[in-house]
């Protein structure tokens, strides 16, 4: 452990502060962990250093702390950005002036091989489908249909890239 902290101050991950009256020392904790392998014998031991949440006091240690919690402001920002990539998206594709439709899977669609349909170049179709994979994390409820679409990428036709758009 002395190592680690050797190396901690020779890389200058942190440096000590003197503290104020209207400082509140909140404490620490080493935690250690030993990974085995799969036979039980002890492969490496690990230590962190956690913070103990317990000596905080509300408004004046909490901001200055990680929690991981999504604040609104982020998730208004996330949904910003996924509407400012989907309008990139459908611009760069030529989509923009598409009509939309409720349900992301049109009920009269079928997806086969479709070996005899006119082949199409396939990074536009990667890079269609990709696209719309990035998307997926922020608008779940197309998951379903572009992994459907996905399966087509190494030959896809012309009725394939009609069902993506």
């Amino acid at each position: 452990m002395q190592e680690e902290l050797n190396q901690f101050a020779l890389n200058e991950v942190w440096s000590l502060v003197p503290r104020t009256p209207e400082m509140n020392i909140i404490g620490t904790k080493l935690i250690y962990r030993n990974k085995m392998d799969e036979h039980g014998v002890i492969t490496k031991n690990k230590a962190r250093l956690v913070a103990k949440a317990y000596n905080q006091e509300e408004g004046i240690d909490y901001d200055e702390t990680y929690a991981p919690m999504a604040r609104l402001q982020v998730v208004r920002l996330l949904l910003a950005f996924s509407c400012q990539v989907l309008k990139d998206l459908l611009r760069k594709f030529g989509m923009d002036k598409y009509k939309s439709i409720n349900t992301p899977f049109s009920t009269s669609c079928h997806l086969d091989h479709d070996v005899a349909g006119n082949p199409i170049d396939e990074t536009k179709y990667r890079g269609l489908t990709g696209s719309l994979l990035y998307l997926t994390a922020s608008r779940p409820d197309i998951m379903f249909v572009v992994c459907m679409c996905t399966r087509f990428q190494s030959a896809p036709k012309e009725s394939h890239f009609n069902v993506v758009k």
